[in-house]
């Protein structure tokens, strides 16, 4: 484990950022994992063992796409200090410079950032391919790291378990949703640590959910319905009904709340009747999923999917306020392989537009950083109509790098397409 000091910024870039907060940040590319703990301003590297054929990626990003090479699960108990990552099927607990195996699982690792963490016990679903519907299951690792089974799906049951979930609000409840086809898609949860588990489902594509929210009354969520059109749900906890809050043009997958309300989502870009769009939204709230804000929207590139990935948005874990959560950005135009954080976009005001119209280029760290901004300001002017944000934009289409010609003719149509309409609806 090596260590050097080191400021963190609010773009990274080739980087996948696992875990944020104001105490350390922990993130990876390939089988390369880095620890930054901000008050010492110290990073730590840690080496995975090679894994072949994905570790044969020679740092070329569409290489480690087409890969899989970021695929792994990194798991911190902050409480205890504990890390544990799990890839290729191997589950690790990392100690000062080394690692340990402390055992196989089956499949490769779980779905992004779907573990949870209960009494220093970290519980984690299988996540696979399983075309053939083989039995799933769900593993913990004790406190003691010893790696042993909760529950089996018999055959047949599910595909795969998306995510595990505490509730914020009932104390020991812990939630499980699976997918992905009709009779598959369950919304279980269990209050005795999987000895006894409960379906409030209806098993079918309305209820193919990833990621849960909570509030006192409801519980909220997006869909990942590849048949039938998405929406954003509340479902009332006394009763099980729900109500449509907001529809989506795509499948949401990865949902973070805080305990203020602050709740992000991020929708996926997937072939099937359930994506109407070619681009990934990122919505915010603030008042425990009533109410959405679009805060932006990024196009998928134009590398073929499923085989370079879908185009998606994932979210880090460990922060206590969303402002410390970083985006990690996959498959979509300009930004793929970034990862960016939420404060800096929810946070973006008049002083922003000030810095930039004094610093100019100087403002932005990385070309990334700047195609961020530009997205960011579409959203802007469509949610308040302000005419600075559409004045900076065309400027910052102009900053764009020369070798992206084609790239600035593009925004810069839709752009002034935009002030056509301005200027048609005032005549």
């Amino acid at each position: 484990m090596k260590y050097r000091r080191i400021v963190i910024k609010n773009n990274i870039k080739n980087a996948v950022v696992h875990y944020s907060n104001q105490d350390s940040l922990i993130q990876s590319t390939g089988r390369f994992i880095t620890i930054h703990k901000h008050r010492s301003k110290l990073k730590s590297l840690i080496k995975l063992p090679f894994c072949f054929p994905r570790d044969l990626n020679f740092n070329i990003p569409l290489l480690k796409r087409l890969l899989r090479s970021d695929a792994k699960e990194v798991i911190y108990d902050e409480l205890n200090d504990r890390l544990v990552i799990i890839r290729d099927s191997s589950v690790y607990l990392i100690q000062e410079s080394t690692y340990i195996l402390l055992g196989k699982i089956e499949g490769d690792a779980p779905l992004f950032n779907s573990h949870y963490i209960q009494n220093g016990i970290i519980y984690f679903g299988q996540y696979d391919q399983n075309k053939n519907r083989k039995s799933s299951k769900i593993y913990k690792i004790d406190v003691n790291n010893k790696i042993s089974i909760v529950h089996t799906f018999l055959p047949g049951a599910i595909r795969h378990v998306h995510s595990i979930t505490n509730d914020l609000y009932i104390e020991n409840r812990i939630w499980i949703t699976t997918g992905d086809n009709d009779g598959e898609c369950l919304l279980l949860y269990t209050d005795d640590n999987f000895e006894n588990i409960s379906n409030i489902g209806d098993k079918s594509q309305d209820f193919r959910i990833v990621n849960l929210g909570f509030s006192k009354e409801y519980l909220f969520y997006g869909t990942d319905n590849l048949i039938k059109k998405n929406y954003i749900y509340r479902q009332n906890r006394s009763d099980g009904k729900r109500k449509k809050v907001l529809s989506i043009k795509q499948t949401a997958w990865f949902l973070k709340q805080d305990k203020k309300g602050n709740v992000i989502l991020g929708t996926t870009v997937e072939n099937g009747k359930g994506c109407q769009v070619n681009y990934s939204s990122i919505y915010f709230s603030r008042d425990f999923g009533m109410n959405w804000l679009e805060l932006l929207r990024i196009p998928k590139d134009i590398y073929p999917m499923p085989l370079f990935k879908w185009g998606s948005v994932s979210f880090s874990n460990g922060a206590r306020n969303l402002d410390d959560l970083f985006i990690n950005v996959e498959g979509l135009k300009y930004l793929s392989g970034s990862s960016f954080n939420l404060g800096f976009l929810v946070n973006f005001s008049e002083n922003d537009l000030r810095r930039i119209e004094v610093k100019k280029k100087d403002y932005f760290e990385n070309n990334s950083h700047l195609m961020l901004v530009i997205y960011r300001l579409f959203s802007l002017y469509e949610n308040t109509k302000d005419l600075r944000f559409l004045n900076l934009l065309l400027k910052l289409i102009d900053w764009m790098p020369i070798y992206s010609i084609s790239q600035k003719k593009e925004l810069r149509i839709k752009a002034l397409k935009i002030y056509e309409g301005i200027n048609n609806s005032s005549n």
